[in-house]
């Protein structure tokens, strides 16, 4: 096992092509990290300079206290499982985990032994003599997991390992790799861009956005509070519920702001009068009223034990999601309603998309609508 420590890392192209902007990072020794993020906003690059799989153009990268920018990717002690399985077709599952090993010039005996621990800690010992082609998608994923296994390298690095598999097994890969890393207690780093995977496996998630890490933390703190719009929008399905808003007062108690339709609306947050806002409610945290935001039902998702409302509001963008138990009525699409806000779990984020601080005493809030 070993930490990892990320300092001012940056990666450009020679084409002057910038695609990591000084990213900082810790990894803590035997955690399970998660790089989250939409395609093409660096957490693969990131995790390939980890490697050495890609120059570090500044910064430092250690690894278990080793300065490893210019140490050689088989002297670093990771291992990497690719999102392509990368399976040699002619060589069996035993040959196929016991290449890296035959190449690093270990002897027939330790190779036998570390290919069938391996193959036990996976629950592959009786598809060891079969070929690839012999194997279905999930078996092959556990293959090159077990290729990774046999080298014992103190850090693990998984490039979005489950995304060419069908959705119910990658619910039963995910239980298998958080199943793993606690039997090994070795050091991960997962890369996918499904925040549903980040939330699962992750004890905590790095949110990668345009090159840079827009916040590190568990996956609760990241739900609950979220330190910019971005990460609000991205982690949670469905995703949170955006209102603009303007502030048209302040004072100790908190703020009073206007949404669209002219409906008003206090909250216990820091702000300045005339300022423009951003409210932010994800769809557990908003229920259908006799008073609130009007708006107009457009589509509703039932979903078994949930039902997913879609409405439209005057003056908002987007649809807004609101969510209902399984056994819940729900307005039929077309109807007019109003929607009432959780005041509690509200998000209010100012015209930076940041994150504005709510105030520490939370009094007895009212809503109106004018």
């Amino acid at each position: 096992m070993a930490h990892l420590k990320l300092s001012n890392i940056k990666k450009v192209y020679d084409d002057g092509n910038a695609v990591i902007h000084g990213v900082d990072l810790a990894v803590r020794d035997g955690e399970f990290m998660v790089f989250v993020g939409p395609s093409g906003c660096g957490k693969s690059t990131m995790m390939r300079m980890i490697a050495g799989l890609e120059d570090i153009s500044a910064g430092e990268l250690w690894i278990g206290g080793q300065l490893a920018n210019d140490i050689q990717p088989s002297k670093r002690g990771v291992a990497m499982v690719f999102q392509s399985y990368a399976l040699y077709p002619h060589m069996t599952v035993r040959e196929n985990m016991a290449f890296g090993l035959k190449l690093a010039g270990k002897n027939k005996s330790e190779i036998a032994a570390a290919v069938h621990r391996a193959a036990l800690t996976l629950q592959i010992e009786h598809l060891l003599d079969r070929k690839p082609k012999a194997l279905s998608g999930g078996q092959r994923q556990r293959v090159a997991i077990g290729r990774a296994i046999v080298r014992k390298p103190e850090v693990f690095l998984f490039d979005e390992p489950l995304s060419n598999l069908d959705a119910a097994l990658r619910v039963q890969m995910r239980i298998e790799l958080a199943r793993l890393h606690k039997e090994l207690g070795s050091t991960m780093i997962y890369v996918t861009h499904d925040q549903v995977e980040a939330m699962t496996m992750g004890d905590r998630i790095a949110v990668f956005n345009a090159g840079r890490i827009e916040q590190v933390g568990t996956p609760l703190e990241l739900y609950q509070r979220p330190a910019n719009r971005f990460v609000a929008g991205f982690i949670g399905s469905p995703k949170m519920n955006f209102l603009p808003a303007a502030i048209v007062a302040d004072g100790p108690a908190g703020l009073t702001l206007e949404l669209p339709s002219v409906h008003r609306l206090s909250l216990p947050f820091q702000g300045r009068a005339g300022d423009a806002a951003t409210l932010g409610v994800r769809a557990e945290h908003l229920r259908f009223a006799d008073a609130g935001v009007p708006a107009t039902v457009q589509l509703v998702e039932h979903l078994g034990d949930v039902q997913i409302v879609y409405v439209q509001a005057d003056g908002v963008a987007e649809p807004i999601a609101v969510k209902l138990g399984g056994q819940d009525s729900a307005p039929p699409a077309g109807s007019g309603c109003r929607l009432a806000l959780d005041t509690e779990h509200c998000h209010l984020f100012d015209a930076r998309d940041q994150a504005l601080p709510r105030l520490a005493a939370q009094p007895q809030l009212q809503t109106e609508t004018v």
